[in-house]
């Protein structure tokens, strides 16, 4: 042990500490323990910095059953002491939203078994229990540096089948999950966001409410500046910037349209390159390196529909054939989706030919579902 610290000390300590009025606090929170003095966050933080690590303290403060030692117990067991057993031994003692977050928190989150315990508590029936499970996951979504995207998407799926749970700190959880994995990184971002989409689709009202709470910060501004911020500085490294278009691009945007597989005359483009820089609902962006060069563009526009909501729309999008695999699609694609996002859209589609099957991996790749295959009829008029 640490010093000369006790499990009986430091419970009386505890008691000192502790205040009825943080106890009806507590309670009006929805925290409620058979044993518990009221000791403040601020409080167990400065008492866990003077006791340490020591594993075999915090097993006996555990086993007191008391909430403000079974907090503390998790600020100052050593993880790497940790073994699946102790979690399974724990997790089963969890009887409040708070010893299950904290602990998850300071603890489980930083043991070698914490992906496996994540996936297997989220099937437990027990309320706390299951929270565990998408607890964890939402902490180590931004706890675990090393954990790679396929970790998370497989998570996803998970939500999905227990996103109709009703019990109110199960449906928290997942939601809790679901936004923490969508702010990890883009790519995860496009996957949650899809992940709600089809979950406010659902019946249930349940699944519904945690889409439809994700789905507001996923898209939020905040979030979006936040990635928008690490690709510029990713582009930057790679000598590449976006930017709006301008009406000296013409040239360039006219033979990278031939390229798309529409030819048209620079006095054509020149038209219509006006009636969108006109259009407040419409932009165009282009991709150049660190010579000035354009590699590519995208034209996105804001769709209104009446059988669905607000959603925006990738009209066109280029690279150079001679340019490509270098990062400046996916550079344009995110550009076009915070625009969209700024525009209050729900969402971004794309219509990509049946035979372009490059394309259709690129924007699988970067987050979006194939969700319909038609077939296109125009007249001219």
């Amino acid at each position: 042990m640490t010093g000369d610290w006790t499990a009986g000390k430091i419970v009386r300590q505890l008691r000192r500490l502790g205040t009825r009025r943080n106890v009806d606090g507590m309670a009006r929170f929805g925290i409620h323990a058979a044993k518990v003095f009221g000791v403040s966050k601020p409080k167990l933080d400065t008492l866990a910095r003077k006791i340490g690590k020591d594993h075999d303290l915090a097993l006996a403060l555990w086993t007191t059953g008391i909430h403000d030692a079974k907090i503390l117990a998790g600020m100052i067991d050593d993880p790497a002491k940790l073994t699946a057993a102790q979690m399974e031994s724990w997790v089963t003692d969890f009887d409040n939203w708070d010893t299950c977050d904290g602990t998850c928190c300071h603890l489980f989150v930083f043991a070698e078994p914490a992906w496996i315990k994540a996936v297997a508590w989220t099937r437990r029936k027990e309320e706390f229990q299951k929270r565990a499970g998408f607890a964890l996951a939402a902490y180590l979504a931004y706890r675990d540096k090393t954990a790679k995207d396929s970790q998370f998407l497989d998570f996803l799926k998970i939500i999905e089948r227990e996103a109709e749970d009703e019990r109110n700190f199960v449906r928290k959880a997942v939601n809790w999950a679901l936004r923490n994995i969508g702010k990890r990184n883009l790519n995860l971002n496009r996957a949650a966001i899809a992940t709600s989409e089809r979950l406010r689709q659902r019946e249930s009202r349940v699944a519904r409410w945690i889409a439809g709470d994700a789905l507001r910060e996923l898209h939020s501004e905040a979030v979006q500046a936040r990635f928008g911020r690490k690709e510029q500085s990713m582009a930057a490294k790679k000598g590449m910037r976006v930017r709006r278009v301008k009406t000296e691009d013409v040239q360039r945007l006219t033979e990278l349209a031939g390229q798309l597989g529409y030819p048209t005359s620079v006095k054509e483009m020149k038209k219509r390159l006006r009636d969108v820089l006109n259009d407040q609902d419409a932009a165009c962006f282009v991709a150049e390196d660190d010579r000035r060069r354009v590699l590519g563009w995208i034209h996105v526009s804001v769709t209104p529909l009446i059988e669905v909501e607000r959603r925006a729309e990738v009209n066109g999008l280029i690279v150079d054939e001679t340019l490509r695999s270098r990062g400046a699609g996916a550079l344009l694609l995110r550009a076009g989706e915070r625009w969209a996002c700024g525009k209050k859209c729900k969402g971004t589609s794309v219509r990509s030919n049946v035979i372009r099957e490059k394309a259709h991996g690129f924007y699988l790749r970067n987050g979006y579902e194939h969700y319909k295959t038609q077939k296109a009829f125009r007249k001219v008029l």
